[in-house]
Formats: structure tokens, sequence, C-alpha cells
């Protein structure tokens, strides 16, 4: 189908209140990188439908990858406030919650992001069908991690963190050796250009003795 034919679906449908069709499309929009495209079918939702937790993660989606390709109408703080609101009324959202913790993680709020995704781990951990956001957020735990490593002052709790943020990338690493490969990662829209290269120095650490 064709981006044209898409968008005009996406807001046709956003219009008319049919969030159940129009939100896949939108989401479509974003996976070709059709950000104005996005843009607009998300401006056509009615106001009383803006608090639907479909609606903000995908608005806090669009301004992400926007914020990515340089755009400066929106900060990390936009991002995040729209996610937040996503998690408020869809908390058991493994997806939103990795979303979040990147979100958190771009702000420099580590402990924050690390909660976050330690959140989606415990959900991750009740179904056990969805690996790829599974390896999202062992990723981005592995992250916020190796940055709390560097923060402490004890040389023993900085390799305990370091060791840690290790064995998970190693999980990852192993459960999908391609597509969490630093060169691989631009390709999903969640992963920051900070981000990939933050796991690309994760990916070269090796493991310390405590």
């Amino acid at each position: 189908m064709t981006t044209p034919l898409v968008t005009s679906i996406a807001i046709e449908e956003l219009t008319s209140g049919n969030l159940k069709t129009g939100k896949p499309a939108v989401a479509t929009l974003l996976d070709r990188g059709a950000l104005p495209q996005a843009g607009a079918a998300l401006a056509s939702v009615p106001t009383q439908q803006l608090n639907d937790p479909g609606i903000s993660f995908l608005r806090g989606r669009l301004a992400w990858q926007q914020l990515q390709t340089g755009n400066k109408d929106y900060g990390p703080e936009d991002v995040r406030r729209f996610w937040e609101r996503a998690v408020k009324k869809q908390p058991k959202s493994i997806a939103y919650l990795n979303a979040l913790g990147f979100a958190y993680y771009a702000e420099g709020k580590f402990n924050r992001a690390n909660q976050t995704w330690y959140n989606a781990l415990s959900l991750i951990k009740e179904d056990k069908t969805i690996p790829q956001e599974a390896l999202n957020t062992y990723a981005g735990l592995a992250l916020g991690l190796k940055q709390l490593a560097q923060k402490q002052s004890s040389g023993k709790q900085r390799s305990i963190l370091l060791n840690q943020a290790i064995s998970l990338r190693q999980k990852v690493i192993i459960e999908d050796p391609l597509n969490f490969q630093p060169d691989a990662l631009s390709n999903n829209w969640m992963w920051s250009e900070q981000a990939i290269q933050d796991w690309r120095s994760l990916v070269a650490t090796t493991a310390r003795a405590n």
C-alpha cells in the first residue's frame, strides 16, 4: 500500500474517531519514516481522544523520531511526557515502558530509566511471548547499569554493576546477534544515536574482577 494511501486511511479513520484502525496506519507511516504524514494524521485526532494511551504513545514516537532527525521543535522532555501519559493509562505495556526508559535515558535520568526497565522486566517474566521487546528491555537496562557503574566511587560496586551490564549485553547478543549489532540498531526507531554509541562502547567492554 502506498504511503499516500496509508496517510489517507489514517486521517480518515482518526478524524472519525476510529482509533482501532487509525493507530496501526500511523504506526506504518512512522515505520516508513513518513513523519510529516504521521503528524498530519495525529493532528486529526478528536480532542476528546487525545488521552488515549495509544495516541499518546504515537505522539511521543513521532516527537522522538523527529528529534532523531535534528528537528528542534521537540526535546526529550516532550517525548517523555507523552510516554509517561501512555504508561500511566496502560502500565502493563512493555512497549510503552521500554520507550519511556529510553526517554529517561536520553535525559540522563538513569535511575528512572532503570526502574522503568525493571518494571518492564517483571512483565516479561510473566509473558514469555515477546522476545524482541524483551531484548530491548535487557539492552536498555545494560546501558543504564553501565552508566550507574561509571558514577560509583567504590571500585567494587563499579565492577558489580559493570559485570551485570555485560551479562545482560551477552544475553541480548546471544539471542539476536544480527539486530543488536551497533550498526543494525540504526534501523530500530527506539534507539537514539547516543544510545547506539553507548551500546557500541558496552559491546567493547570486558568483564572485571570484583
